[in-house]
Formats: structure tokens, C-alpha cells, sequence
């Protein structure tokens, strides 16, 4: 597997938006993550230092959490009412 195997792989389509916005190295680091290596590991194998790899994640995923919740904001505005059916 590689890159392109993961992103085929994303079905929600903003996730897989925010994936393309990544750089090469933080997909690597993500698509090694999955496979099951360890941060020491994947910076051994990357040559780039343990702290390096964490920061990209935590960019990652901050970027992820910001986006979701401008997306909750949009779809769930202030006032709506969850109506459910009886």
C-alpha cells in the first residue's frame, strides 16, 4: 500500500479533502501510523526526529478539529431545534 491506497480509501469526503491539503511527509507519517509503527520507529525510518513526527500529528489533527467545528457551526447554527419523529 501506499499513499494513494489510503486517500482511495477515505470515504468521508472532507477528511479526504483535508488529507490532500497535507504535505507528502505528514501523509507518510499518518499512512505508517496506520500500519501500525511506532513514533520511534517511523522517525528512524523517515530520518526526522520523534518530537518532529508529533508535532505533525497534533497539526493534523488540530486542523481537523477546527474544520469539523466550522462545519458543526454551518450545518447546526445557533436556535436549531433537533425535531425528532414520534
Amino acid at each position: 500500500k501506499n499513499i494513494q491506497d489510503i486517500i482511495d480509501c477515505v470515504e468521508d469526503e472532507m477528511l479526504l479533502h483535508i488529507l490532500l491539503q497535507s504535505d507528502k511527509t505528514t501523509l507518510q507519517i499518518i499512512l505508517l501510523k496506520m500500519w501500525g509503527f511506532k513514533v520511534k520507529e517511523i522517525a528512524i525510518k523517515m530520518g526526522i526526529p520523534e518530537k518532529t513526527i508529533y508535532t505533525r500529528m497534533n497539526r493534523l489533527k488540530k486542523k481537523i478539529k477546527k474544520i469539523l467545528k466550522g462545519w458543526r457551526k454551518k450545518t447546526f447554527p445557533i436556535g436549531y431545534i433537533y425535531e425528532r419523529d414520534n
